[in-house]
C-alpha cells in the first residue's frame, strides 16, 4: 500500500520534459507512518498493527533524448532500510490458533519502471508548440524486483525469527501509460492534471501475495483435508490495473538570481484491487473450491490523499540541485491503510 503514495508523489510534477542532453538524479528518502485504516466501508477505523512505521529510499534518472523526449529509469517505492509493524501475526498450532512472538517488517523492495516521457504539445522544439498549454505522454514498463515467499516467512513466524508480513510493491509485470496536462494561467501559476493507468496481465501464486492470503488458503486446506485427505486446494492471484488521477494548482516564481521557489497543493485519488483463481484435485474439490472463494473474495481498493509540497531550486550551483518536501495525507479511502507520508527529494541535474 505504500505504493500509492510514493510513487505518483515523486513523479506525477508536470508535462514538462528535461532538455537535450541534460540529466537529472533523485534521492528520494520517505518516512511512512500511521496506525489506522480504511475500512470495507469506507470508516476509518484503528488498524491491526498498533503502528506501522518504515524507512524508504528510492531514486530515479531522468535523461534528456532530444529536446521534447526524455527517457526515464524510476525506482519508487525503493527499497525499505528499516520497518516496524506492531502486530502478533497468527500462526497454527495442535490446539488451534496461536500468536507468533516475532517481530514483524516489511524487508522488501519496489519494482522498477523504464520508460519515456514525451511533450507533444507545449514544447517549441516539439510537434505543437502552444504558450498556454502543455501536453505529454509517458509509456513505460514495470519490471519486478523482489518476490517475498510468504510459506517461508510462515515458518520464520512458527520459529519465532522476523518476518515480513506483506510486500511493498506488486512483483509482477506491468505495463503503463501516465498522462500529464498543464494549464498555464500566467507564467507563475499554472494546474497540472495527471493520469496513470498500469495494467498487469499476468497472475502470480498465493504464497507470493501476502502473509495473510497464504495463511487463509492454508487453513482452507487444513480444514478440507481433515475431511478429505486427498483434497487441496492452490490459487493465484490477479491484479487489476491501478488508476491515478491527480490535480495539482502550481506555483513557481524566482526569490532571487539563480534560485526558483516552487510550491504546490495536489489532490490524489488512486484505485487499486486484486482478484483470486483457485483450482482443486481430489473427491471433495467442490467444497474446497468453495471455501477458498467464501474466504478470499475479490477486493477493491480506494485512497484520496491530499499532499502540500514546496521545493527549492539552486540553478546557479556549480552542480544544479533542487530540494523538495512533501507530506502526504490520507483524506479519503477504502480497503486501504490511512498512512501518512513524508517524503524528502533531492534532485541533482547533470549535462552530458
Amino acid at each position: 500500500m505504500a505504493l500509492l503514495f510514493l510513487a505518483p508523489a515523486l513523479f506525477a510534477d508536470d508535462a514538462l520534459v528535461m532538455p537535450a542532453r541534460v540529466g537529472r538524479f533523485y534521492l528520494a528518502p520517505s518516512f511512512i507512518f500511521g496506525s489506522e485504516t480504511f475500512d470495507e466501508f469506507g470508516y476509518r477505523v484503528p488498524a491491526s498493527a498498533k503502528s506501522t512505521k518504515m524507512f524508504n529510499l528510492g531514486a530515479a534518472l531522468e535523461y534528456g533524448i532530444n529536446s521534447w523526449i526524455t527517457g526515464a529509469v524510476q525506482w519508487a517505492p525503493g527499497a525499505n532500510l528499516w520497518s516496524e509493524i506492531d502486530i502478533n501475526l497468527p500462526i497454527f498450532t495442535p490446539t488451534g490458533l496461536a500468536l507468533s512472538t516475532s517481530d514483524v517488517q516489511l524487508s522488501d523492495v519496489g519494482d522498477l519502471f523504464v520508460g519515456a516521457k514525451i511533450q507533444l504539445v507545449g514544447n517549441s522544439a516539439g510537434p505543437a508548440p502552444s504558450d498556454i498549454m502543455r501536453m505529454a505522454f509517458a509509456p513505460g514498463l514495470k519490471i519486478p524486483l523482489g518476490n517475498p515467499d510468504f510459506s517461508e516467512q510462515y515458518e520464520n513466524a512458527v520459529k519465532g525469527d522476523p518476518v515480513t508480513a506483506a510486500t511493498l510493491d506488486k512483483h509482477i509485470l506491468g505495463l503503463g501509460l501516465r498522462t500529464y496536462f498543464d494549464w498555464i494561467i500566467n507564467e507563475n501559476f499554472f494546474i497540472n492534471f495527471y493520469n496513470e493507468v498500469i495494467f498487469y496481465p499476468g497472475a502470480k501464486k498465493i504464497k507470493h501475495s501476502s502473509y495473510q492470503d497464504y495463511l487463509t488458503l492454508a487453513g482452507v486446506n487444513a480444514q478440507i483435508g481433515s475431511l478429505a485427505s486427498d483434497t487441496s486446494v492452490s490459487g493465484e492471484v490477479n491484479y487489476k490495473p491501478d488508476l491515478t488521477f491527480e490535480i495539482e494548482p502550481k506555483f513557481t516564481t524566482p526569490i532571487a538570481e539563480g534560485v526558483v521557489f516552487n510550491f504546490g497543493l495536489p489532490v490524489r485519488y488512486v484505485n487499486s484491487g486484486k482478484s483470486f483463481n483457485f483450482t482443486a484435485a481430489g473427491t471433495a474439490s467442490e467444497q474446497a473450491l468453495t471455501a477458498a472463494r467464501d474466504e478470499l473474495q475479490n477486493e477493491t481498493s480506494h485512497l484520496v490523499t491530499f499532499s502540500p509540497n514546496l521545493s527549492t531550486f539552486f540553478m546557479g550551483w556549480p552542480l544544479p540541485t533542487e530540494f523538495k518536501l512533501t507530506y502526504s495525507v490520507p483524506v479519503l479511502g477504502q480497503n486501504v491503510p490511512a498512512n501518512n507520508v513524508l517524503n524528502f527529494q533531492i534532485r541533482l541535474y547533470f549535462r552530458i
